[in-house]
């Protein structure tokens, strides 16, 4: 055989195990291509009614609870108060197709926040840096339970125009100024897993705004592990200056399909449990 025949050959040989190469293996917290509960999360190790969140005082689930019921009949959006005591430090949570439930540090909605959705559990959440901080809670139709129209923005972010859905502009300095970096195309990362921010951007972001398409939560991550604090977003808006202390504070990045109501179902169950204190 002629040297040029063995290179062909050798070339088909790898074209063909390149196409034979499977796709990435899922996520655990992804199914069915949704979502299914946030990263650093498992699934529910006992039943809990449909649209709930359980609050515990203590880590693996324990000292008083607060019950959340019948979230998604709540004001969009509106921040509720949990507790004066901060005193939260794992959770529980059943929430319909397309519903995000917020906490925030604080009753007003500022502060550090962590977005839920799906059905799952947390031991701890000292794995945000949120234990015993956590004061409010809100909820948001981010898969169009209800209608079509906009969804309500995280708290402090205001709507933004003129940019092209599935996109993140991230910039140096506040208002939109300096250094742009984009993320384009969120879908066509995989979901569920942790994305590097472009290049010079990691640790250097103090504005940004965003279009997401309906039901995609993005989570912007303090550390590359996941771990830390998160700043949530959804819907179509900006931040002319990064919440709280979260300037320059921007690692990684992960994007979440929360679902929808016409494309995914939730077995609703429920169980028997002792009186408890029931937040407001």
């Amino acid at each position: 055989m002629n040297p040029w025949q063995n290179s062909i050959g050798a070339l088909a040989l790898s074209l063909g195990l390149a196409g034979c190469a499977s796709e990435p293996e899922a996520p655990q917290n992804v199914s069915g291509g949704v979502s299914v509960r946030p990263m650093a999360t498992e699934g529910l190790a006992t039943p809990l009614s449909n649209d709930t969140v359980y609050l515990f005082e203590d880590r693996n689930f324990k000292g008083d609870v607060a019950r959340l019921e019948n979230v998604s009949t709540r004001a969009q959006g509106q921040v509720y108060q949990i507790s004066d005591d901060d005193s939260v430090t794992s959770v529980r949570w059943n929430l319909p197709p397309g519903a995000v439930v917020l906490f925030t540090q604080h009753a007003d909605g500022k502060g550090d926040r962590v977005a839920v959705w799906g059905t799952g559990q947390v031991n701890s959440v000292s794995t945000w840096n949120f234990n015993d901080k956590v004061s409010g809670w809100s909820w948001y139709d981010v898969g169009g339970m209800r209608s079509a129209a906009a969804v309500a923005l995280p708290p402090g972010a205001v709507p933004t125009t003129n940019l092209p859905e599935g996109t993140i502009e991230l910039f140096k300095d506040r208002d939109f100024k300096e250094d742009m970096s984009t993320i384009p195309f969120i879908r066509g990362q995989q979901m569920g897993v942790m994305q590097q921010l472009p290049a010079d951007a990691a640790d250097d972001i103090s504005s940004l705004r965003w279009n997401l398409p309906r039901g995609v939560v993005v989570i912007l991550h303090e550390n590359a592990d996941g771990t830390g604090r998160q700043l949530p977003i959804w819907g179509m808006g900006q931040y002319e200056m990064v919440p709280w202390s979260f300037n320059d504070k921007v690692s990684r990045w992960s994007w979440h399909d929360v679902g929808h109501p016409a494309t995914t179902t939730t077995t609703t169950t429920t169980t028997q449990t002792p009186p408890v204190q029931t937040a407001p």
